[in-house]
């Protein structure tokens, strides 16, 4: 029954965006793209690209592609539903494992608590990030289920050591944030496991060895096999892994970055429980309620590790230490963030959320171990029990609403193109479809970032060869070993482009990327604020009591000192979301702007990394 209540956010999540027509657009739409090309016979060797190369000389992509290739059959079956199926079924599984996890090392209590901190994560990420295919999502769920899974092989548990290597093969291939992380956790349960050998006995190591070996083989068997891929790639192809190492050694964002990341992850509240994801978050210095909140942390921390020493408690001590290398490891992770990658890594510190879940789950049940035997004996009164299993079933149905019914908490990043993205895609098919090669260029914010990713997904779906105008990593179909394009299609959306991209181009389909086009409540929201920008010339920076102008001008917009003209920049380097989210964070001063303009903007669901001018899109098609 846990099993099933553990999942129930996922599963309503994941079947809400089904019936709605989920389509793929922007990097979601690229990993559906790769997931058929993997049967395509041209599968991929690592990960997406990585945002890393606009801070560094390296161009790296992601570990790998343990991902896309997961989901080849899927999509070869259900198109990219069966990359949301994939991602969504993977999450599932890794709240059921730390479930069973649970409730094998500390029965219905553990396994009730592992379920309930496994909905609450779900409510925290939110309605979108529980099912997203992008690689920036798919590690969060399974890295709450890989700490779990490591204290439970720590415990003697060896069948879960093969399933702890797929999960951290997973979670490490999806995105580089986890590499530190990851190496973290399995260095440290290594160490700490030949500590708890060398304190037994001869019996009990006897008694702990029975099902290593085997369970070392199929590990060891499993994490070459994924590995199979970024060797390849390193030996013959990108050699990404070299140029991940080369990138690891930059200099780093250093220890008071990361002690404060730390602080955020425990603070108030703490990281599991906060509404929003804020891009300056590793900018920001900790409040003093952040300060108090985590100093109380870690003094409940220190008295819950005492009293499971007291009793000779391994197990707990064994969590709580799993939870303490976590922490270790986000410290670890931020150290090492280059210089000018900080709000680069504001969806990465998505992270935040399941390792301090994982840590309060610790405490909690640590807490619990030591006022259980006062408790327990009235909590099996009958008068007790029906009261706690209505309550928990109201909170079990709260939860799940919240995660399913509530707006995305995270979404923007392309989501709110879907639905032109699913009414402009057929179009095109149909416009050219036999054409054996068509070339796809894109003007305007909207169109680069999101909407000709998902054409170009759905022309290959269809068995229509496609390359690109630009030399894009992410698409690999740009260069030399493609043959000239039979037909061009250009997506547009940007209004002020002329009707005709190019002489002989053909409209194929116009809609509406805001609902209500430019007349949108939300387009003329966009607009206005554009428009006082620009007319107010320059905008004043100013440090705050938390963030300094010096670290703004260095990590949001790549100067290594503040603007030389004072304090202030041309308005026309700062887009309408760069400056609501600057305003949000109290570091511009405008007098023409209206902060009621800007709370509404903040109301509005259409999503980051849009222009104010993208409110409709266009396509058009000329053959060569």
């Amino acid at each position: 029954m846990l099993c099933i209540v553990v999942v129930l956010p996922v599963v309503a999540s994941t079947a809400m965006a089904l019936h709605d027509g989920w389509t793929p657009v922007g990097d979601n739409a690229t990993l559906a793209l790769r997931s058929g090309d993997v049967l395509r016979g041209d599968p991929p060797l690592t990960g997406m690209p990585s945002t890393s190369n606009t801070i560094s000389d390296q161009d790296i992509s992601h570990p790998g592609p343990l991902e896309v290739w997961v989901a080849s059959i899927p999509y070869a079956l259900f198109g990219p539903a069966g990359l949301l199926v994939t991602v969504a079924l993977v999450n599932a599984l890794a709240l059921v494992l730390s479930v069973v996890v649970g409730w094998r090392r500390g029965g219905p209590a553990l396994a009730v608590a592992v379920t309930a901190t496994g909905l609450i994560l779900c409510w925290s990420l939110g309605t979108t990030i529980i099912r997203d295919p992008l690689n920036t999502h798919v590690p969060l769920l399974p890295w709450f289920a890989l700490v779990l899974l490591a204290w439970d092989v720590r415990l003697g548990s060896w069948p879960s050591l093969p399933l702890a290597v797929f999960v951290a093969s997973w979670v490490v291939q999806g995105h580089l944030a986890y590499v530190p992380l990851t190496a973290t956790l399995v260095i440290g349960t290594a160490l700490l496991c030949v500590v708890d050998h060398r304190a037994r006995d001869a019996a009990a190591r006897r008694r702990f060895a029975r099902g290593r070996t085997p369970a070392l083989f199929w590990s060891a068997t499993i994490g070459i096999l994924l590995s199979v891929p970024l060797l390849i790639d390193q030996v013959s192809g990108s050699g990404n892994l070299g140029r991940l190492l080369a990138f690891s050694g930059e200099g780093g964002q250093g220890a008071r970055v990361g002690a404060r990341a730390v602080i955020h992850a425990l603070g108030a509240p703490p990281a599991w429980l906060r509404e929003v994801n804020d891009p300056f978050l590793l900018l920001r210095g900790p409040s003093t309620f952040d300060l108090f909140a985590f100093a109380a942390t870690v003094g409940l921390f220190a008295w819950v590790y005492a009293a499971a020493r007291r009793r000779a408690d391994t197990a707990t001590l064994a969590l709580l230490q799993a939870a303490l290398l976590g922490l270790i490891g986000v410290a670890i992770l931020v150290v090492r963030i280059p210089l000018g990658g900080a709000v680069l890594a504001a969806d990465p510190m998505l992270l935040l959320r399941p390792v301090s879940a994982i840590t309060w789950l610790a405490i909690g049940w640590g807490a619990w171990q030591v006022v259980a035997p006062s408790i327990v004996p009235n909590l099996t009164r009958t008068r007790v029990r029906g009261p706690a299993i209505v309550v928990g079933a109201i909170a079990v149905v709260v939860v799940v609403a919240a995660t399913t019914v509530a707006p995305a908490k995270f979404g923007g990043y392309g989501e709110g193109l879907m639905e032109p993205g699913a009414e402009l895609q057929p179009r095109v098919v149909a416009a050219v479809e036999g054409q054996p090669m068509v070339q796809v260029n894109a003007t305007g914010w909207a169109a680069r970032l999101y909407l000709r990713h998902a054409v170009i997904e759905d022309l290959e779906r269809h068995g229509i060869a496609t390359r690109t105008s630009d030399d894009d990593r992410v698409f690999r179909r740009a260069g030399g070993d493609r043959p000239a394009a039979t037909a061009t299609v250009w997506v547009v959306s940007d209004p002020a482009e002329p009707e005709q991209p190019a002489p002989g181009a053909l409209l194929v389909g116009r809609t509406d990327i805001v609902r209500g086009g430019g007349l949108s409540g939300a387009a003329v929201r966009r607009h206005e604020l554009r428009r006082k920008l620009d007319a107010a010339g320059r905008i004043e920076l100013r440090d705050t009591g938390q963030i300094s102008l010096s670290d703004v001008s260095r990590e949001f917009f790549r100067w290594t000192t503040p603007p030389p003209d004072g304090q202030s920049l041309p308005s026309v380097w700062v887009s309408v979301d760069s400056f609501v989210e600057l305003q949000a964070n109290g570091l511009v001063v405008s007098p023409v702007i209206d902060d009621d303009l800007i709370a509404a903007i903040r109301r509005d669901t259409i999503g980051r990394f849009f222009a104010a001018e993208d409110t409709e899109a266009a396509v058009y098609v000329r053959f060569e």
